[in-house]
């Protein structure tokens, strides 16, 4: 299971060198002065909220939903060919990622959402209530009763399965809530049971989202909102060539 350790507090983990984006850094950045926030999904929020406001948002409901069981089938790829720890904590911190995105897509708070989850009255945590939502369920999933990895990561594609309904796209944002509660629950179950840290996990993405943002904005020339997203796209893969070295 995780040893989990002492990390440094979340604004700190997001704070940005000017040579990480390889470049000189701009002036001006839709991601500058980030709010400290005291939750890994608040932070993860305002970086999705920022970024949606410049433009930078799928264009289909459909594929902001199917990104998401991209993000699951690069983890199950991970997990199989045994690419270790790290690998697999990038690839569930970017499913919890997309969720917290495809929340902001239907006015869903997911710090919320997820707290809803939390607080059923099957689930228990010695976490005082001020802790944020993942951190209070990743402490639930220490007593969840999965056996095995297996099956945690075949009820949370469960939950996606259930998910996808073309008439959840206009649903009330209540209902919607409960929903992305669950999604999010049941990565934090995938993370644990695989001896990820979902907290790490999600802050590394999020810090990943940002120097990929902070690529395209410096790279396309001029503003997101002004260009068609194909090209957007195609930034965005070649920033991952550039700033990861993965393709």
């Amino acid at each position: 299971m995780m040893n989990v350790q002492w990390r440094p507090p979340i604004w700190q983990a997001l704070r940005f060198r000017s040579e990480e984006t390889g470049s000189k850094k701009m002036s001006e950045s839709a991601m500058d002065n980030l709010p400290m926030a005291p939750s890994p999904l608040t932070l993860a929020a305002e970086v999705g909220r920022r970024a949606i406001a410049e433009g930078f948002e799928w264009p289909q409901y459909d594929d902001s939903w199917h990104v998401i069981r991209n993000e699951y089938a690069e983890f199950e790829a991970a997990c199989h060919e045994g690419l270790g720890q790290e690998a697999m904590a990038h690839e569930i911190g970017d499913v919890i990622f997309s969720i917290v995105k495809l929340a902001l897509r239907h006015g869903v708070d997911a710090e919320t959402a997820l707290n809803t989850i939390n607080r059923h009255p099957l689930h228990s945590t010695p976490l005082a209530a001020s802790a944020s939502a993942l951190h209070r369920a990743r402490a639930i999933a220490k007593q969840a009763p999965w056996a095995e990895s297996s099956p945690v990561l075949a009820h949370a594609l469960a939950q996606y399965d259930a998910f996808y309904d073309v008439r959840y796209a206009h649903a009330p944002a209540g209902q919607m809530a409960d929903k992305i509660g669950m999604l999010l629950f049941s990565a934090v179950e995938v993370a644990y049971h695989h001896g990820i840290d979902p907290v790490d996990g999600l802050l590394t993405a999020t810090r990943e989202f940002v120097r990929r943002y902070r690529y395209l904005e410096q790279h396309t020339g001029k503003p997101l909102r002004e260009q068609p997203f194909k090209t957007l796209f195609e930034f965005w893969q070649v920033s991952k060539n550039e700033l990861t070295g993965n393709g």
